[in-house]
């Protein structure tokens, strides 16, 4: 069986993955290069906006931007306090933390700049455009504090390839624009897995027609207007859970595809279903519970149930005439997940320059 939105299960939906760890993670000795290098201090009271400025602007010049060595800058666990935007030049930078809920970075409450929720701020920013390339978000939390109205977590573009992964994005007073905000050109193809939003208009914003973001063991908790948010692009999404009052989905234009599996929506409200489409919808086990009046309610008319086993909003074709109307329900095999706390399996890893594949030295610490 084949339509439009199905024929993007088999390129686009990755498999569920165990929930964020709550353990501080082991690294090596030199792994990346650390942020207090640059003087930024955990958990001392001060703005670290400057430090972490300068640690991502290291080596990125006009002339050395695109074509950069990879960074990858190493937060160890605390909490980071800023002031205002963290941002960069060109490609291949990696965030990696010791573990969501153990590094932190922290909006100050209150801040001027991120008071205005019709001109919204990010805390964290990667640059824009189709050649944002390999920008990677690994085990850490983006804390927008309270009083934030017009912040989001991360404004996050990373075309053809870069991950958000163990990631927790908190608005401490469920105020700020969006935890995760994709709604610049052009986001995707990317992985956004193992992410818990907290609080915010909307958890997930997304927006564009390319390139196809895929989500995987998402977790969104007390948004005012909704989960994930789709302005026309195509999502394709697994594993995902919801609490609170406003739908799970909304994906208003006609040219917006959501493609939902094994996921679960508590909450709503008596006249709101979890998912709300006006465009094309696939879906498969798929349950509410709480007040919502059903999965789906598309192009304004309720699909009845509070369990989907399979739904397809579009026509559904086939080779044979008398072929079943739905898809062959395979497993879908789990991606793996590895850490290795003994730092002295680890190798090294040497990258020159963006798009090097690099040498790895077993039994040596390693850089990344």
């Amino acid at each position: 069986m084949i339509t439009h939105a199905l024929a993007m299960i088999t390129t686009a939906i990755l498999v569920s993955t165990p929930a964020l760890r709550a353990e501080r993670l082991a690294f090596p000795s030199g792994i990346g290069t650390s942020i207090l290098e640059y003087g930024a201090i955990p958990d001392d009271g001060q703005d670290d906006t400057r430090a972490i400025r300068a640690a991502l602007s290291d080596e990125r010049t006009e002339d050395v931007d695109y074509y950069g060595r990879p960074k990858c800058l190493f937060f160890p666990a605390g909490t980071y306090n800023v002031s205002d935007t963290l941002s960069w030049r060109g490609c291949a930078v990696t965030v990696q933390g010791e573990g969501a809920g153990v590094t932190i970075i922290r909006l100050a409450d209150a801040t001027p700049l991120f008071g205005n929720s019709s001109a919204p701020r990010a805390v964290i920013r990667t640059p824009s455009g189709n050649m944002a390339f390999r920008h990677n978000f690994h085990d850490l939390t983006v804390n927008t504090g309270s009083g934030n109205p017009g912040a989001i977590g991360l404004d996050y573009i990373s075309s053809n390839c870069g991950t958000v992964k163990n990631v927790s994005i908190v608005s401490e007073d469920r105020s700020g624009v969006a935890g995760l905000d994709m709604t610049r050109q052009w986001p995707g193809p990317l992985l956004i897995k193992n992410l818990t939003v907290t609080g915010f208009d909307c958890g997930i914003r997304v927006a564009h027609s390319e390139y196809g973001p895929t989500f995987e063991n998402i977790t969104l908790v007390n948004q005012n207007a909704a989960g994930i948010d789709n302005d026309g692009n195509i999502l394709a999404i697994r594993n995902l859970s919801t609490s609170g009052t406003v739908p799970a989905i909304r994906n208003p234009v006609s040219w917006g595809y959501v493609i939902v599996l094994d996921s679960r929506f508590n909450g709503g409200g008596a006249s709101i279903s979890a998912i709300e489409s006006g465009g094309l919808v696939y879906a498969r086990n798929v349950t509410v519970d709480g007040a919502f009046q059903s999965v789906i309610r598309q192009k304004g008319a309720v699909v009845p149930g509070k369990t989907v086993g399979e739904y397809v909003s579009d026509s559904v074709y086939s080779l044979w005439e008398d072929a079943p109307k739905r898809s062959l329900g395979l497993a879908i095999a789990e991606t793996p997940e590895y850490h290795d706390q003994d730092t002295a399996r680890w190798g090294r890893y040497e990258g020159r320059w963006y798009g090097d594949m690099g040498v790895v030295q077993p039994a040596e610490r390693s850089t990344m």
